[in-house]
């Protein structure tokens, strides 16, 4: 199932996709695409639509530099 991650920056922000058969391949696959990058903020959600809307979808985990990333439900 597809997940896409949305990312915001102190220049910007966007969103891609992240393939993955679960969400834990998507969180390993999340991780990976933001080192570097200094985000402010990110979310993983899930993606039921081919042209996800920013800001909606099932949220899989969330990240923060002060909290580093956190799943729901944990």
């Amino acid at each position: 199932m597809p997940f896409f991650l949305e990312y915001s920056t102190d220049k910007g922000g966007g969103c891609f996709t992240v393939e993955g058969p679960y969400s834990s391949d998507a969180m390993t696959r999340a991780i990976e695409a933001l080192c570097g990058m200094d985000c402010t903020s990110a979310t993983l959600r899930q993606n039921f639509d081919p042209q996800p809307i920013f800001g909606q979808g099932p949220i899989i985990a969330t990240y923060t530099p002060a909290a580093g990333w956190k799943v729901q439900g944990e």
